[in-house]
Formats: C-alpha cells, structure tokens, sequence
C-alpha cells in the first residue's frame, strides 16, 4: 500500500482528488492533507508518504519551493504537481528540480488513476533495484568482515602468512590506523552454565556479533572500526582508531566492556570476565598483547569472577609454588584414598589449599599443574578411583579435565575438596560391598576344603585378590586373622567330632586336617582350653 499526501490551498481539490484516489484505485491510500507547503513539508516529515500531490500556487511555500525542500530530504517521495493550463512554466520549473509528473485542473479520473499506476511501477522498480544493492553490499561487507576476521586470527597466532601476504593486508585496511586495542571477554564458567554453550554458538556469528556487541562500541564510531572474532570459549575484539588522543580509546573500551558484559549477563545469566590491552600503535604486536592479556585474565583465578583487567600484566605478578610445602600432605592424600577414607580425603585436601593460599599469588599455572599430577598419581595407585573419576562428571567435566580449565581458585577448591571426597566415599562403599564378597567367598573355600592343607596364597588365588590384601579383609571383616578363623573351623568341626562319634582324637585330627596328633591336640588346647579327651570326658 502506497501513501499519498495531498497539499493544496483549495479545500474542495483536496477533498475531491481523496474520493477519486479512494473509489478508483487500489494499493494506494491518502495518509494526509495540508494547505500549503510549510503545513505540507511539516506533514511529510511526520507522515512519510511515498507520494505527494501538490499544487503550484499556495501562499507561504509555493509548489517549486516545496519540491526543493523534499528533493534534499534522506528519503524523498515522488510528486506529482497539480497546475492550470497557463501555468506550463512552472510546471517545467518543477520536473527540472525533482517532480515526476503533473495533472492539469480539473483532474481527468482516468488521467489519475494512469498516473499513479505509473508512478506506483516506478516506486517498486526503484525499490528492487535498492534491494539488489543492499545484499549485494551486504554481501561485500559480510566477506569483507569474513577477510578481516581470517587475518585478524592470524594476527593473534602472529602467523608471518599476514604480513607476507601484502595484497590481502591492504585489503583489510588493519594498517591504516594510527592506535589499536584488543578487548578478550571470556564466560566465567565455562563448564558450569548450561547457558554458556548457546552463548558460544551464538557469538561466532557475525550477526550477533554485528547486531549485539557493535551496539555497545563507544561513541564517535566515523572514527572507529571493529572486528571481533571466537577463539575457544573467548571473543576477542580489535578496536581500530584514528583518533589521536590515546586516553579517548582507552576510556571508550573500557566503557565497552562494561557494557558488553552487562548484555551478555542479562541476556544468557552467564558471569562474564574481560581484559584490555593497553593502546598500541604497531599493528605487529597484536600477538604479544594478546598474550598479555591471556596473562591478565589470570588474575581472574585470585580476584573472582565477573571482573575487567586493563593494562599491563606486569603490574600483576605471581610467585613460584613450593612444591616441597605440600609432599607431606599429599603423601598422605593418597594414602587415604587408597584406604577409603573418605573424611580424612576431604580435609586433607582443605589443608593443601590452605598451605598453597599461605604461599601467596602462586602462578595459576604451577597450581593445577601440581593437582593434575596429584590425582595422576592416585589415578595409577588407586585404578577403581580413576574409573570412578573418568566416568562421573563434575561441572560437564571429567575431575582431571576440571582442573585445567576452572578459572578460580575458589571454584577449583571447592570442585577438588568436594569431588575428591565424593568419589572416594563411594569407592569406600563399592569396596565395602565387594570386600564383604571376597570375604564370603573365601569362607565357603574354607568351609569345603578346611581337611586340606590350606594356606593364605591358595584361598587368595580362588577370590581373585593378593594374600596380603585377603589377610587384611579378614582381619577387618572379621575381626580374626586368616590362620585364627581356619583354626576355628578345624577346632569346631573336631568338637562335634568328639561329641558325635567314638573316633580317637588323632583320627579325627586328620578329619579336620591336622596330620599329626600333636600339632591337632595342641590347636584344639590353645582353642578350648583342654585338651581333645579331657574335652570328650567333660561332655560326657
């Protein structure tokens, strides 16, 4: 639907080209009236018609003047000029400055309704060919951004092909300006917020990116360019100035990252940390501050979340860990993982953290580092607590893979301090159920082949597990040693012997397997007190 503004001194021609427009044609409606041009370029610019009617002759601004006014606006309508048949002069005067047509008085319906109808064609032609423009300059621009992205990663990774390639790097206009900055913004859980995997999906895209956080670039944008590009889990930007006052770049990013990190939290609910570069003038060092910035987020690990850093990483500094502090501890962490006990892992972990925090800013790096190998180590003595560790997930994560990429000590303490003494609770109760079965099985072994020669080695060898190992289940499932239970059978059983048959005593030492009466009569002394026929007297 077309929009037609009618402009003319004569209210009886207003109100007569409205009928005819409204009974004769279709696709085309009058959105206002006026009576002169002032009230008719006021109109205009509150209605936005496609087409304007208007006569020549009005009083306060003529028809010439109004269509030199509408020539010189953004989006100017097509006229169309209403004149009388000795008014050609300035109807020509009109078609010289912009006019697309004219009607003589009185207005012929049909003449109308051709007119509009041809002015309507040459609305919709100029308009697809407008269209055609836009994408394919949308289009230009799209590869052009796509160009500068390729070469501004290759920038970060300092790959020599960028500035090898001089063709391609004059394309990207990158070395045409005089102060460059780079901004990293980074989610601050990674692992944890289910959110933040729809975030990194989306800011990969360029019109995310275009529509969202160009948004929030600083004023005095004729004088700025931007190209943002996804690395991992960041969105590292490149702010490309002119302008020559240094400390203006510096304030407008820092105002950016302010802004973008607020969209980005209210958006997707994610905690979002960023660095800044200092202002730099050599497009070449894009790589080494780049790595400073890395450097700075890792204050991140000390300062928390939700954070910006600006400047240099110098003013930053960590120490060495002392490893040698936390050996006693740790020697003693794996020894109660390998045991199963499950309240000592727990605090024994709080006490590394503890003794690290009192070293003081210990490089993030050497921290989880000493960790990884840590559980590395627990991982190849204890191999049910690796499994159990692979297979259950700790914030998306596998424990190991946790450590190296959580971006706070106080996120690493408490996933360590809390998955450590998870998995080895219940690795405890895993153990506990398959000890009670070692155990049973071993007493079945010896309930059937107590008359045997039986040792440690052997039963150990029928429940799949070391001697040494079974000795300890026994002790503690039992509260007996291994040779103390099997002399309990043999002792037992040589008892209800005695008291249901009139088999001498060494006979049935070797039922019970004992070969010689001796060692039998000495057992079952040490066990009953008395001896094997002092025994059968006393029963009777």
């Amino acid at each position: 639907m077309l929009r037609i503004l009618i402009v003319d001194d004569d209210i009886i021609i207003r109100k007569g080209l409205k009928v005819m427009i409204e009974n004769e044609t279709t696709g085309f409606e009058v959105v206002g009236e006026a009576a002169n041009g002032v009230r008719g370029l006021e109109a205009v610019k509150e209605r936005k018609p496609d087409i304007v009617i208007t006569d020549i002759k009005m009083p306060l601004m003529n028809g010439i003047e109004l269509v030199d006014q509408l020539g010189i606006m953004p989006q100017s309508p097509k006229v169309i000029v209403l004149s009388g048949y000795d008014e050609y002069e300035y109807v020509r005067e009109t078609m010289k400055r912009g006019a697309v047509d004219y009607l003589l008085k009185p207005v012929d319906n049909d003449e109308l309704v051709s007119l509009l109808e041809n002015t309507k064609k040459r609305i919709e032609a100029e308009r697809m060919v407008q269209q055609r423009r836009s994408a394919f300059s949308q289009k230009v621009s799209q590869s052009m951004y796509i160009l500068r992205q390729k070469f501004f990663i290759q920038l970060l990774q300092n790959d020599s092909r960028f500035f090898k390639d001089q063709t391609r790097c004059q394309e990207t206009d990158f070395s045409k300006w005089s102060h460059y900055m780079l901004a990293v913004l980074e989610a601050d859980d990674v692992l944890q917020n289910n959110n933040t995997s729809k975030w990194h999906l989306k800011f990969g895209n360029i019109d995310f990116v275009e529509q969202y956080l160009n948004d929030a670039v600083p004023n005095g944008k004729e004088h700025l360019e931007v190209v943002f590009v996804k690395l991992q889990s960041q969105i590292v930007g490149l702010f490309m100035s002119d302008r020559p006052e240094r400390e203006a770049v510096g304030e407008g990013m820092v105002s950016f990252l302010h802004t973008a990190k607020d969209f980005i939290h209210s958006k997707y609910n994610i905690s979002v940390s960023a660095a800044a570069s200092d202002v730099y003038t050599d497009i070449g060092d894009t790589h080494r501050n780049y790595r400073h910035m890395l450097l700075l987020l890792e204050n991140r690990f000390y300062a928390g979340k939700n954070r910006i850093f600006v400047g240099n990483c110098e003013q930053y500094r960590f120490c060495d860990l002392n490893a040698d502090q936390l050996e006693r501890l740790s020697d003693r962490l794996l020894k109660y993982v390998e045991i199963g006990d499950y309240s000592r892992v727990k605090n024994t972990v709080k006490a590394i953290f503890d003794t690290i925090a009192e070293q003081g800013r210990v490089e993030p790096k050497q921290i989880r580092d000493f960790l990884s190998a840590l559980i590395w180590k627990i991982f190849v003595l204890v191999p049910d607590f690796r499994e159990m560790a692979e297979n259950k997930a700790y914030e998306n994560a596998p424990l190991l893979s946790y450590v190296h990429q959580c971006k706070t000590l106080q996120d690493l303490k408490g996933c360590l301090t809390s998955g450590l003494y998870e998995i080895t609770r219940q690795l405890h109760f895993v153990r506990q159920a398959k000890n009670n079965r070692i155990v049973e099985m071993a007493k079945v072994f010896l309930m059937q082949h107590y008359r045997q020669d039986i040792t440690l080695k052997m039963v150990a060898e029928k429940v799949f597990t070391n001697p040494n190992y079974l000795s300890e289940l026994f002790k503690n499932e039992t509260g007996k040693n291994f040779s103390d239970y099997l002399v309990e059978i043999r002792i037992n059983e040589a008892k209800r012997l005695l008291k249901e048959t009139r088999l001498k005593s060494y006979e049935i030492g070797e039922l019970v397997g004992y070969n010689e009466a001796v060692s039998f009569s000495r057992a079952f002394k040490k066990f009953v007190g008395i001896s094997p026929n002092e025994y059968r007297r006393v029963i009777g």
